[in-house]
């Protein structure tokens, strides 16, 4: 079986020299990589594709019933509802969230000394100046 790494050297160009294989690992090999490669799993976006693929065919089969004609207007807008509804959903799911967020307090003071030190090695470095520095931890304080 051929390896991975003889390949890419079919492909490799003398021109690009961002990759190589030449030092890889022995875990290059193709059958490696299809042995250690999880099993074929469906996707979301799969799942979701087919979920409306199958709706949407029994919204047309049900479209061509011969019904009511108010059920029958009923059934053209119910994508629409369906869509509204969703919407509906969705903002009753994020207002939620953002409702119940939990505050972090050891975070927040983690964040604040990530930030201080930072500021300080940004100022050791030259990138800011000390007077810049005070700036900002002027502006945070208020």
């Amino acid at each position: 079986k051929p390896s991975l790494r003889a390949l890419l050297g079919v492909f490799r160009k003398p021109h690009l020299a961002l990759w190589s294989c030449q030092n890889a690992p022995p875990c290059c090999s193709i059958s490696s990589l299809l042995a250690s490669a999880p099993a074929v799993t469906m996707l979301n976006i799969v799942k979701i594709s087919v979920c409306f693929l199958v709706i949407a065919g029994a919204w047309v089969l049900a479209l061509q019933w011969d019904v009511d004609p108010t059920i029958r207007w009923q059934l053209k807008v119910l994508p629409l509802y369906a869509i509204v509804s969703f919407g509906l959903y969705s903002i009753g799911v994020i207002g939620y969230s953002v409702a119940t967020f939990p505050t972090c307090p050891e975070a927040a003071e983690s964040l604040q000394k990530e930030m201080a030190s930072a500021t300080e090695e940004l100022v050791r470095k030259g990138v800011l100046s000390p007077e810049d520095s005070a700036k900002e931890g002027a502006k945070k304080c208020n």
